[in-house]
């Protein structure tokens, strides 16, 4: 005859069982939504390890650059590297500038990375209010970022109905990220950024970086403003008239590889430097009549947004001048 009801040691084996059931399913369950799994990436001998080489439901793919970037002969390497689903986005860089494309919907998040020693801003506060990330995110107000980042300090965050700016601290200066709502996807990726840096002292013999700007709608609109300019780094011939070497390579416009990129310029072709000068803390820049020609108000904004910035990427620069054979400043580059 058996007892009735069950002895502990029959009941501990059950739950055993059930333990081992339970494992078994959560480790065969796939991911959800096709998003990353970790919140984290770790790097080993140089390259991102996303959940030990785990994937979700789309390959999981790696992109990475490296671009030299620098100040009055300073240079200093930045490589940085993202992990991305494929499935979700495609990402693409122009050296400082990545950009993080949605699949489904065909917005382009952009990431730049801003080399501070020209601009010498104090805190993300000053980088957000002082580059084109505001005119980005019109009207927005301060918000939580909801996320860190590796190395990253000083992390802030502004957002509106449709659009979020992130600005962090982070070597060679800071971090910013202007990003379209909703954003919860594109986060995933940004998590994985790693970044890093080495000074590479004052270049080749021959050449220098110097900084230049550029129109790209697909990183930040002229639709939102005329005077939304990217920036570009260039190595140019050593010289000691650095000013007007920024401004020769800019008149030079994108390189076919840019252009392919979505990089065009406002400065018709032809345009030519006729003299740039510093005087005190303003630089006094004057050009051929083929640089004020043609275009109306948005395109003559543009082109001297280009040539300004260009020039106040230069610490010992907080005025620019700007004017045409000679002509006064007021009759200058009017549309």
């Amino acid at each position: 005859m058996f007892k009735r009801g069950l002895t502990g040691t029959v009941i501990a084996a059950i739950i055993a069982v059930l333990a081992l059931a339970v494992v078994a399913f959560v480790a065969l369950r796939p991911a959800q939504n096709g998003s990353l799994t970790n919140d984290t990436a770790t790097t080993t001998d140089g390259g991102i390890v996303i959940n030990n080489g785990t994937q979700t439901e789309g390959d999981v793919k790696t992109y990475s650059q490296t671009f030299q970037t620098g100040f009055e002969g300073e240079n200093t390497k930045v490589t940085y590297q993202l992990a991305y689903p494929a499935d979700s986005f495609t990402v693409s860089g122009n050296q400082a500038t990545i950009s993080i494309k949605e699949t489904a919907t065909g917005k382009t998040h952009t990431v730049t990375i801003l080399n501070n020693s020209g601009a010498g801003f104090m805190s993300s506060q000053e980088a957000f209010e002082g580059t084109d990330a505001k005119g980005f995110c019109s009207g927005c107000a301060s918000a939580s970022a909801g996320m860190s980042f590796k190395a990253g300090t000083d992390v802030k965050a502004w957002a509106n109905a449709d659009k979020e700016v992130i600005v962090f601290k982070h070597a060679p200066g800071f971090v910013i990220a202007k990003l379209y709502k909703p954003s919860a996807a594109v986060k995933d990726v940004l998590k994985t950024l790693s970044i890093s840096t080495s000074n590479t002292g004052q270049g080749t013999a021959n050449t220098m970086p110097v900084t230049v700007y550029f129109q790209n709608n697909a990183i930040s609109s002229v639709a939102d403003d005329c005077r939304n300019v990217v920036a570009v780094t260039r190595q140019v011939p050593k010289s000691s008239a650095t000013a007007n070497a920024a401004l020769t390579a800019l008149l030079a416009g994108p390189r076919a590889d840019e252009k392919a990129d979505g990089y065009t310029s406002a400065i018709p072709a032809g345009s030519k430097l006729n003299s740039v000068k510093i005087v005190g803390t303003t630089a006094y820049a004057d050009f051929n009549a083929t640089t004020e020609s043609g275009g109306g108000s948005c395109s003559m904004m543009a082109r001297t947004a280009q040539i300004e910035k260009t020039l106040l990427e230069f610490p010992t620069i907080k005025t620019v001048v700007l004017t045409a054979n000679g002509k006064s400043a007021d009759l200058s580059f009017q549309p």
